[in-house]
């Protein structure tokens, strides 16, 4: 929220922020559920010029969410609402009008963010500012395809066609049959293949988006894809480092939790992802540059960022520009006081001619 609040705020528009799937606000132990992230984080970077509402379902989370947000709702910020999600959802084109809009779905199971609601969201076009988070559920992923009542000769039976066009509607198509349905093909194969697909029909109705996967540790199955989708390449330059920071962080913590005599010997994560990624993300670069010379450092992270999602660090790649330039396969004819490359150097292989 921080990072897009600050970026956003540049637009100098109103801005709305949408919880489709609120919850009471808290989680049991205490710590802040998104509408109280969503509201401390506005107040702090926006404080003037924000709109959050948020929806429940169940009358008990909305009666708690009232009272954890008592001070943001007697400020006039924040609008809990009793009612479904779906419902506000289809009417945000009309609510939202020109204001910048961040919408974050997170249903419990797959019901409630079907795609037809998320093209309502993103349909707004690429003239108007709009974000969407979305929480995709691969436990219900599996549920809902009923591999194995298919594979036993009950695809034919109602409950298994309810859950096929429920899984259909959620994913805009029922191009996951093919993955899922597939016997040679393991559980995260098969995830990937379907959020792969997600992802395409979602940048057919804005241009980025990328995803990024939950779960316990490096080797447990993923929980959900945390799903975002903008008009804006900044937004996925953005949420690169961000989600790429986020799971290996927490990836890095639940290995030193599982080796606690050895726990401070492990070198910080960054290193170690710096150290694996360095030699192919340098022949990638050079190759990108030798193929369009001219671009600036920030061009090609968003060409590689693009083609390649949450697999590099932006720092990662200043260092590996770098040191092409210090062995002479790289130059810059840009001019400049020093010798080090800023954001507006552009960047062509040694020897070429200026572009």
């Amino acid at each position: 929220m921080a990072p897009y609040l600050k970026k956003v705020a540049m637009l100098k528009k109103s801005i709305l922020l949408v919880d489709g799937f609120a919850g009471p606000g808290t989680f049991e132990d205490g710590t802040s559920g998104s509408p109280l992230i969503m509201c401390e984080q506005a107040e702090h970077n926006v404080a003037d010029n924000y709109v959050a509402v948020f929806v429940n379902k169940e009358k008990k989370h909305h009666n708690t969410l009232e009272q954890t947000l008592a001070e943001y709702i007697k400020k006039g910020a924040a609008f809990p609402i009793l009612g479904k999600a779906q419902d506000l959802l289809k009417q945000i084109q009309s609510i939202a009008e020109d204001a910048t809009l961040f919408v974050y779905i997170d249903p419990f199971g797959l019901k409630g963010c079907e795609f037809d609601t998320v093209a309502s969201i993103l349909g707004r076009g690429q003239s108007l500012s709009t974000e969407i988070l979305v929480n995709i559920s691969m436990p219900t992923l599996h549920r809902l395809s009923a591999h194995d009542a298919v594979a036993q000769g009950r695809g034919e039976s109602q409950q298994v066609k309810w859950r096929h066009a429920l899984l259909t509607r959620v994913l805009g198509g029922d191009y996951w049959k093919e993955p899922m349905l597939n016997n040679e093909l393991s559980p995260s194969q098969k995830e990937e293949l379907v959020m792969e697909q997600y992802l395409n029909k979602l940048r057919g109705l804005l241009p980025y988006a990328g995803s990024c996967p939950v779960r316990e540790t490096k080797t447990s199955r993923v929980k959900y894809y945390v799903t975002f989708c903008s008009r804006h390449p900044d937004a996925m330059v953005l949420m690169n480092d961000i989600m790429l920071d986020a799971y290996n962080a927490y990836m890095y913590e639940r290995e030193k939790e599982s080796i606690p005599l050895f726990a401070e010997t492990m070198p910080d994560w960054k290193d170690l992802h710096g150290k694996d990624v360095h030699l192919e993300l340098k022949e990638k670069i050079d190759k990108l540059i030798s193929s369009q010379p001219g671009f600036t450092r920030p061009r090609f992270w968003e060409t590689i960022v693009n083609t390649d999602f949450m697999k590099y660090r932006r720092s990662e790649l200043n260092k590996a520009i770098d040191e092409l330039m210090d062995e002479g396969k790289v130059d810059s004819p840009t001019q400049r006081r020093t010798k080090r490359l800023n954001e507006t150097c552009i960047l062509i292989p040694k020897g070429s001619k200026n572009p």
